[in-house]
Parts: C-alpha cells; sequence; structure tokens
C-alpha cells in the first residue's frame, strides 16, 4: 500500500510548505492539487517541473494529479489537453477528474454516451503518456455511486480509467463497504475522511462514523493495493492531525 496526501488538504498554504508536512508525516506520496496557489493546468514549464523537482527532494511519488476537469462540460474540448499535459509533465501516474455535474439519477441514456465518449477521447489521448484517468466518486456528479461508476467505464471501453472510492455522508448514500466492494475491479485509490453524528465537523480517519478497519479487510480479503489519500484533515494542528491520521492509516492497511 501507498500512503499519501492530498495537496487540497492545506489549500490555504504554498505548495512547498504542504509538501513539506507530507514529508513530515512519512507520506509516500502526494495528489498534487490542480488549482491556483498550488498548481493550476497551463501553469508555465518552469513552474511544473520547480513542483516535481520539490517532490523528489523530499522523496515525495507524484501519485495523482487532482485536475477539476470535468465531463460533459462546455469547456471540455479546450481543457483536457493542457490538464492531461501538465500532468505527464509533472510525472504523475494518474490525473484526477470529475464525472460533470449532474447528479447519476438525473442522468439521461444520452448524458452517459456523451460522458462515456469524452473519457474515450481522455482515455486514448493518455495511453502513451503512461497515465490513468482516476473519476473522483463524489456526490452531485455521475459517480455519486457505484453502479454509475462501473457503467461508465464498461461504456467507455477502455481499461486505462479507474475510480476513487470515499465515503459519502448524503441521506440517501449507499452503504460504505458495499460501494468499496462494488467497484474494487477498477479501484485507483482512496479518498481518506470521516465524520460523525451530523456530518457537519470532520473527524479523524480513527474516530468518525466510517469504519476504515472494515475498509481494510475488504481490501485484504480481495488482495487490492492501492493508493490511500487523507484529503481533508480534522480540526486541529494539521501537522499533528495528518501525521495522526497517516500514522493510523499504515497500521490498519499494513498488509
Amino acid at each position: 500500500m501507498e500512503f499519501g496526501l492530498c495537496t487540497i488538504a492545506l489549500s490555504g498554504q504554498p505548495i512547498v510548505d504542504a509538501l513539506d508536512i507530507a514529508k513530515a508525516c512519512e507520506c509516500d506520496g502526494v495528489e498534487i492539487w490542480g488549482k491556483d496557489g498550488h498548481l493550476p493546468p497551463g501553469a508555465p514549464a518552469e513552474r511544473i517541473q520547480q513542483v516535481k523537482s520539490l517532490c523528489a527532494e523530499r522523496n515525495l511519488k507524484i501519485i495523482t494529479y487532482g485536475s477539476y476537469l470535468k465531463l460533459l462540460s462546455d469547456e471540455f474540448e479546450q481543457s483536457y489537453r493542457p490538464v492531461v499535459d501538465c500532468a505527464f509533465t509533472l510525472g504523475a501516474r494518474m490525473v484526477r477528474i470529475w464525472a460533470g455535474y449532474i447528479p447519476s439519477v438525473q442522468a439521461t441514456d444520452e448524458i452517459i454516451e456523451q460522458a462515456a465518449n469524452q473519457l474515450r477521447q481522455l482515455a486514448d489521448y493518455v495511453q502513451d503518456k503512461n497515465l490513468t484517468i482516476v473519476i473522483e466518486n463524489h456526490d452531485n456528479s455521475l459517480a455519486d455511486n457505484s453502479e454509475m461508476i462501473l457503467k461508465l467505464i464498461e461504456t467507455s471501453h477502455r481499461t486505462n480509467i479507474k475510480s476513487y472510492w470515499q465515503p459519502s455522508f448524503r441521506k440517501d448514500r449507499e452503504d460504505w463497504y458495499q460501494a468499496l466492494t462494488n467497484i474494487l475491479p477498477i479501484l485507483g485509490g482512496i479518498h481518506a475522511q470521516n465524520y460523525s453524528g451530523d456530518y457537519k465537523t470532520r473527524k479523524q480517519t480513527f474516530n468518525g462514523d466510517v469504519d476504515y478497519k472494515k475498509v481494510a479487510a475488504i481490501l485484504k480479503r480481495h488482495n487490492i493495493h492501492c493508493p490511500i489519500f487523507v484529503e481533508f484533515p480534522a480540526p486541529g494542528e494539521p501537522k499533528k492531525t495528518i501525521a495522526d491520521d497517516i500514522n493510523f492509516l499504515k497500521h490498519t492497511f499494513n498488509f
């Protein structure tokens, strides 16, 4: 297993500070936040190389470039190449994208086919760049449940597309552990986060309602190894809360 930090966890700080904390917390790698302040697509080549060097100096793998490229958007055709090119120059293994902005319950066959066609374009464009497309598993997108994630990837007919898993906290959510089990064949990584009670205050991975020991047991049972990222820190000193999360995840997913 690999244990990483999404630099969005420290979006209000310069990326060098986020990388310093990732190193101090003994992360294996990072997901680079693809926005202003860290590394937006279209950044000058010198800036991309600078971020790449900062990671190398700290012995941090660049696992994912966390873009905000959205399927179904009017800007998709103009946006996907700069996003992929940034990820490629950065030396990332995966480029994260978003499955549009429409909840799956509102998806028509036409919308699904349009999204699948765009996934095919992306998958073909990254084919010779040693990159994998990874879909953000997120509410208010087509990828808000496991059935639609699988359908999108199956309809695209491409093998270099995977999906993240993260727990949803909306009222009509799928069972967390069943959703994870469903997407194991195309699992690209996990965004570890947690809440409890009213789901308004973030908790650490080990003291919220999601039982990451159950998550680990599912992966172990199926012999699945993938990156696990701390995406957002719980309230408190980030360096401590992130370190505590990373230590817990390393102990829990030690197989």
